[in-house]
């Protein structure tokens, strides 16, 4: 049995104009997405989509699904989400894909895609510097960042996290934590504590 979350007055105080009710399990028999929303006012972009469906892995992957009420996409200069807490209220989430350039090129021209083999190079630290020197506005306290990979990078989880791990100390950034989901892992690589 599911049961619909009303958040009207949180996300009325966290401002948010396009709320995204998830629905919550009570049981977890049902194979239906716990995490599939319904936007209740305007429709979402192909980028919004993507980000809510990869905030959607990463609360599966980390067996937290149950303690998201809520999520709904926001306009920059805001971070992608903004999110209620079961336990600790709103937190915005702001989300960066590491991808390739030439392997989505290659992805998006479909049988049209070039045969040959080409040289590309890992894009972790560049996509992380750009996204750690952002500047955010919102009135939520608390902005965290996941970074994931979405098929569209050919390096391996365990060469991408010694790459962008020093630059969460090394650069000041607005995130007070940062997840990393990719291929094959699923974890928290940073927060100031």
């Amino acid at each position: 049995m599911e049961v619909q979350c009303n958040l009207t007055t949180a996300l009325d105080r966290c401002k948010c104009q396009q709320p995204v009710y998830w629905r919550l399990r009570k049981a977890q028999s049902s194979t239906h997405d716990s995490l599939a929303g319904t936007n209740m006012t305007t429709a979402l972009t192909s980028k919004q989509k993507n980000e809510q469906a990869a905030f959607a892995r990463f609360a599966r992957a980390m067996e937290i699904e149950s303690e998201w009420l809520s999520v709904c996409s926001r306009p920059e200069p805001e971070p992608d989400l903004l999110c209620v807490h079961a336990t600790d209220g709103p937190i915005a989430f702001e989300l960066v894909s590491l991808t390739d350039e030439d392997i989505s090129k290659v992805q998006a021209a479909g049988s049209k895609a070039r045969q040959d083999a080409f040289s590309t190079s890992d894009p972790s630290e560049r996509i992380i510097r750009k996204k750690l020197n952002k500047k955010y506005m919102t009135s939520v306290k608390r902005i965290e960042l996941l970074v994931y990979t979405d098929g569209q990078i050919i390096t391996p989880d365990d060469v991408i996290i010694p790459t962008i791990l020093p630059w969460l100390d090394a650069t000041t950034h607005p995130f007070s934590c940062v997840w990393f989901m990719g291929e094959r892992t699923t974890c928290r690589l940073w927060s100031p504590s």
